[in-house]
């Protein structure tokens, strides 16, 4: 963990993808181009999202970043895809956040830190969101396309889906716990994967102080 220790929160969101070429380009190119702005408009000033094109295997500097950004970000927005829980990075970041809301006292009151988005497969994740303390989840997976698509109806339905997606966010920040320069951060190496039949996953937390 780096020296500086900032004393309030750095980010309002927390992007949290698996990481390939496709989902990449798209987060660049297609998603936060849209929400940002939309964003903005809700928040009344510009927005900080911390999102990472470099991967978590590149080294311990970029490792470091990630998990300070883990610490000074505000809520989580996870872009689910049927890898997703397959990486250790994304379990971590996932953890976190939802630690962090059940520490708060958020989860037993039906609250989250977390907007969870189906923006690839589902039948590798859906289990685990389901419950009645988890979080909604929204479908994106109609969406995952890029380029020639902008003027058509899917892309003006995409764009009106993002305008509500920017009210959730923002409402989600308005109930953001104080920051906690010690607060959860649940590690990668804190995170087990037990496999439990094909295509289903579950995640424990190990070794995280209580």
């Amino acid at each position: 963990m780096s020296g500086d220790m900032a004393m309030d929160y750095q980010y309002d969101v927390f992007v949290s993808y698996r990481r390939n070429s496709f989902s990449l380009k798209w987060i660049e190119e297609e998603f936060l181009p849209e929400l940002v702005p939309r964003l903005e408009l809700e928040l009344g000033r510009e927005p900080k999202v911390f999102w990472d094109e470099a991967s978590a295997d590149d080294g311990q500097v970029i490792q470091t970043r990630i998990l300070d950004a883990l610490r000074d970000s505000r809520c989580l927005l996870s872009l689910l895809s049927g890898p997703y829980f397959t990486s250790i990075w994304c379990s971590a970041e996932w953890h976190t956040f939802r630690e962090r809301a059940e520490r708060a006292g958020l989860l037993a009151n039906g609250r989250t830190l977390t907007i969870p988005i189906q923006w690839h497969d589902g039948d590798n994740y859906l289990d685990l969101l389901q419950g009645g303390r988890g979080p909604h989840t929204l479908n994106f997976s109609r969406f995952r396309l890029n380029g020639a698509w902008r003027g058509t109806p899917v892309h003006v339905e995409f764009q009106n889906e993002l305008n509500g997606l920017a009210d959730s966010i923002r409402r989600l920040i308005e109930g953001t716990p104080p920051y906690d320069p010690a607060g959860v951060i649940v590690r990668p190496e804190q995170v087990t994967r037990t496999q439990l039949s094909p295509g289903e996953w579950t995640y424990k937390l190990g070794g995280l102080p209580r």
